[in-house]
């Protein structure tokens, strides 16, 4: 008897087939996956490199918006070839944790053997560690120049008599003084700089010299009494007021300038004179820059043009306690978003493009009611001192939900192609729709 045994034929797919199909996907899985981590590294490492050099360009820049010549030489002093680590230690930043070191080098310009005090070569490094445990750093080189304006000259053209583009960041803004020989042509009186209590030695004016050239001047349109000369066509100021229950404040700000302090009456700030609570308004005059026009600019001469003087002035106002050496008992300052710097820093923050960051320029803007706050030690956060002002109706406070009170950091947002005019400034009637007003107006 016969067996009939049928064959079969295999269907579908074998187990092999698929054993090797899925290793060719793990394979190419592993690839996708393997490219998309370089591009991620890449794009994290690319980010955390521009974050550390504007890192580097923020601490430069401070350097070089020093308030006066012996604080500049106190933070600049040479290092020789270590580098020195920030003492304020390390920045958490967005994509890294960065450390900041420098050092810095004497510069012989007139190769006389003799280092300049006022200029400095600046080696400025920052480090971290990338995604990949990898130590990287960036290095910024600069030159960090003290506003002497005739040493700047100088520098800029190599000791020739031809005026050159200066190197200190404020340019040829102002200088602090007459410009010689200064003869003053009388000018007006600041209304709202007249000192108060029938002083008129505090009186502040405004005027030009027998050159055009716009002044600062007190009591008299005499040259020994000018304050400041400015170059640009048009006079800037800041001005605020200072409430405090603690030593009494004096104010100075970044070269070239001239600051000056009003004490008011405690009734004339609407303060009981029961309170400890003390007020002064202040105010400081600097260049500004209306080479391309503006509020308050002259007309454009074609044939004498103003120079372009990148926007006019920028850098620091602070507060200032001559009196005290302790550090434990400097009070605590307030503004809109910190109680730990004694200074407002102002400048343009021009963007350059998505790789290089910015570059800083003049504010070109005179601000009112830009407010500091300064209160005893004991007070961290001026809650005390903003408390008793609000029962009088001064308001200050920094927690309000639109803050009452102007930030540290005054920036000018600019576009790379824009156009660094004069603004009005902002007072207790408008916002020049860039900035917003602290004086309790709309």
């Amino acid at each position: 008897m016969k067996t009939l045994v049928k064959s079969r034929k295999s269907k579908g797919v074998g187990l092999i087939e698929v054993l090797i199909v899925l290793v060719v996907l793990v394979i190419a899985w592993a690839a996708i996956a393997a490219l998309q981590g370089k591009l991620m590294s890449g794009s994290a490492a690319s980010k955390a490199r521009s974050e550390a050099l504007e890192l580097a360009r923020e601490k430069t820049e401070d350097m070089r918006s020093s308030i006066e010549k012996g604080q500049y030489v106190a933070d600049l002093a040479v290092t020789g070839d270590a580098l020195t680590d920030d003492p304020d230690g390390a920045v958490y930043g967005v994509n890294a944790t960065y450390t900041r070191s420098w050092k810095l080098v004497d510069v012989d310009v007139d190769a006389d053997g003799t280092t300049e005090d006022y200029l400095k070569q600046l080696v400025m490094k920052v480090a971290w560690t990338n995604n990949e445990g990898v130590a990287e750093d960036v290095v910024l080189n600069s030159l960090i120049v003290f506003s002497d304006k005739l040493k700047s000259v100088s520098q800029a053209t190599g000791g020739s008599d031809y005026v050159g583009k200066l190197a200190h960041p404020n340019q040829q803004t102002a200088e602090e003084g007459p410009a010689p020989p200064g003869t003053v042509i009388t000018g007006s009186q600041d209304p709202d700089e007249d000192g108060g209590n029938n002083q008129p030695s505090d009186d502040i004016y405004t005027g030009t010299d027998d050159k055009g050239n716009l002044v600062v001047y007190g009591t008299a349109p005499l040259a020994s009494n000018v304050f400041l000369t400015v170059f640009g066509g048009k006079i800037l100021k800041i001005s605020g007021m200072i409430y405090y229950n603690s030593t009494d404040p004096y104010v100075r700000a970044t070269s070239p300038s001239f600051c000056t302090t009003f004490a008011q009456r405690q009734q004339d700030c609407g303060i009981d004179n029961r309170s400890s609570i003390q007020c002064a308004k202040y105010a400081c005059y600097f260049g500004g820059d209306c080479s391309n026009g503006g509020d308050g600019c002259p007309s454009i001469d074609v044939d004498n043009p103003l120079p372009d003087l990148n926007g006019g002035w920028y850098g620091k106002i602070g507060d200032f306690f001559p009196g005290l050496s302790n550090a434990n008992q400097f009070p605590t300052i307030c503004m809109g978003d910190t109680t730990d710097v004694p200074a407002r820093l102002y400048y343009t923050k021009r963007v350059s493009n998505s790789t290089t960051g910015y570059s800083r320029e003049g504010i070109n803007t005179s601000f009112e009611c830009h407010d500091t706050l300064i209160s005893a030690p004991n007070d961290s956060d001026c809650r005390d001192l903003i408390d008793e002002l609000a029962g009088y109706g001064i308001l200050v406070d920094p927690s309000a939900v639109t803050s009452e009170v102007a930030n540290h950091e005054i920036i000018r947002p600019m576009a790379a192609d824009g156009t660094n005019t004069v603004l009005a400034a902002t007072n207790n009637d408008y916002s020049n729709g860039v900035f917003p007003n602290f004086c309790g107006g709309n």
